[in-house]
């Protein structure tokens, strides 16, 4: 590495961090270790969370027997850049659900170790939720997240590396309040830190982070060329937009500029950056098959591509006998009142239902999401989408394919 202003950096598996080698241990274990994922928290179970942990190479210390995901920082970033970046998907296997790897892994494999290290950038910067990744920032909301992250790379952006960063800088960023997110930077060799002695366990309190080079320099490149704001996908839902790709008002004649280009630069010479390809939003021509149950009652539902989640929202109405007279949402990440939501038309902020075509949304099968139906009752109706139909001529209107149980009372209060 030159350690000038305009440093270089090689990539390998373990230097300038073992991010590269670590998460391809973690994929491994995952696809060859199969397990059901817990329950409510989606997380990976105590067991599976002790043995990966002894197999990376800073493996954390304190932790007990039933120490839960989100205080193994590496393991939970790498779950959410597994996700996020549909490495892995999360799959039923009978009553549960399971993860497993896609056709992606198998192609990010093939890249070198930069473009490995590039590409889980991009997927931490572009497409993970960043409040999945923290602990303290639920509630503080989305903007504080924000102003705090742009101060805290404008921090980083202005030191020297390898000079100290003490507490009171980090808690004049205002950024303090997100420490959980604080740990997931170093895993990708930004900056070695210490923990002040006395802290919450809910919380994190960094007593001082020493910059490296690779670190000051991505965080003023990402400052400066790759504005959170305008590339983070998950983020930018939370302002009700439906994003097509990253970054889109950077276009240059039209071109979309892709995320790596910022960073080609400061690669050396001869370093392979090939990435994975961008999941750009395409059209999906055909009749979508959903199953959507309410706890052991359920309807399978055919519909076209080219209606809208509003029309299977009316279908559900319609297949469950219902009213349709309350405001609902769509919960894409399958968890309520979370951010990737797509909202009754009738709501202050969208996106909108109305507005979300079946076949633009990038669905794939096996995909569950949550319909909560009334924000009062909150009727949660789990949705699948089992199949796609693609080879059969689109369909007038939604269709009631199989169904079992007999559909409650709205306002019984009770189903099974």
């Amino acid at each position: 590495m030159n350690t000038s202003e305009t440093s270089t950096f090689h990539f390998t598996e373990n230097e300038p961090t073992s991010i590269v080698k670590d998460f391809n241990t973690f994929a491994n274990y995952i696809e060859e270790t199969p397990f059901a994922m817990g329950v409510k928290s989606g997380h990976i179970p105590y067991k599976h969370l002790a043995a990966l942990n002894e197999s990376m190479s800073s493996p954390n210390t304190g932790n007990t027997p039933r120490t839960p995901q989100r205080f193994y920082p590496r393991l939970h970033l790498f779950h959410n850049l597994a996700l996020a970046g549909n490495l892995l998907q999360r799959a039923p296997s009978g009553s549960s659900v399971v993860l497993e790897p896609t056709d992606r892994l198998y192609e990010f494999r093939s890249l070198s170790d930069a473009g490995q290290y590039f590409s889980l950038l991009e997927t931490f910067w572009v497409d993970c939720p960043f409040p999945d990744l923290s602990f303290d920032s639920y509630g503080r909301g989305s903007l504080g997240l924000v102003l705090g992250l742009e101060q805290f790379l404008q921090i980083m952006s202005e030191s020297k590396p390898g000079l100290k960063i003490t507490s009171s800088v980090i808690m004049m960023a205002g950024f303090i309040f997100d420490g959980f997110l604080l740990l997931c930077f170093p895993i990708f060799g930004w900056y070695d830190f210490t923990r002040q002695e006395r802290e919450r366990k809910s919380s994190v309190f960094l007593a001082s982070l020493t910059p490296s080079h690779l670190g000051v320099t991505i965080s003023k490149i990402l400052l400066e060329e790759r504005p959170f704001v305008k590339w983070n996908i998950p983020y930018r839902r939370t302002l009700g937009e439906i994003v097509d790709y990253p970054g889109q008002e950077l276009e240059v004649e039209g071109e979309y500029v892709p995320f790596i280009e910022a960073f080609r630069k400061i690669c050396a010479d001869g370093e392979s950056l090939d990435m994975l390809p961008r999941q750009m939003r395409e059209h999906i021509r055909g009749n979508f098959v959903f199953k959507v149950s309410l706890g052991k009652i359920w309807r399978t539902i055919a519909i076209s591509s080219e209606n809208t989640l509003h029309d299977l929202h009316l279908a559900i109405q319609e297949a469950f006998r219902f009213d349709n007279d309350h405001l609902y949402a769509f919960y894409m990440d399958n968890r309520s009142f979370s951010d990737y939501s797509f909202e009754h038309p009738d709501s202050d902020d969208g996106p909108w239902a109305d507005d979300a075509v079946i076949g633009d949304i990038d669905l794939v099968i096996n995909q569950q999401f949550l319909y909560l139906f009334d924000f009062g009752d909150e009727w949660h109706f789990d949705v699948r989408l089992v199949n796609i139909q693609t080879d059969e001529p689109l369909l007038p209107g939604p269709e009631i394919l199989e169904q079992k149980g007999k559909a409650p009372e709205q306002y019984g209060g009770y189903y099974e």
